[in-house]
């Protein structure tokens, strides 16, 4: 299912570290997400609750960030259908990030979001930008 290339990042990365210190293994199709999305290709993950789809779903973009340097760029916009879903997904990447001591940012918008925050974001994007359609809009 992987090629050995790709198999060979997964095995070295941070990220692999941190799931064997947490006694975790990747889903198959955790790994096949990444590989998909090695080739640029999108992927639909549909699987039960705690799962993982909240980590395969941001996998590519970690591995991508780690690898590439991205300071105060945007380069991931998550959008959650519900306000408390999306600070649920923003708390469960975030522990991941805070344990690696990952240089990865992430923030939240939602209509919630005051002025101040809502500028700060504008000025210096997340790496990760957690938001609901109607913020995105």
């Amino acid at each position: 299912m992987i090629n050995s290339i790709l198999s060979g990042k997964i095995q070295s990365h941070s990220f692999t570290k941190w799931m064997l210190y947490k006694k975790w293994k990747y889903f198959d199709y955790q790994l096949k997400v990444l590989n998909v999305s090695s080739k640029h290709n999108n992927i639909l993950i549909s699987s039960p609750t705690g799962t993982g789809k909240t980590i395969a779903g941001f996998l590519p973009s970690i591995f991508d960030i780690t690898k590439n340097s991205y300071n105060a760029k945007l380069h991931t916009v998550y959008i959650s259908p519900l306000k408390s879903l999306a600070k649920d997904i923003k708390r469960s990447i975030s522990i991941p990030i805070n344990q690696m001591k990952m240089n990865i940012s992430l923030d939240i918008r939602t209509g919630d979001t005051s002025s101040y925050n809502k500028n700060k974001i504008k000025k210096k994007p997340p790496n990760f930008l957690i938001t609901t359609p109607e913020s995105f809009a």
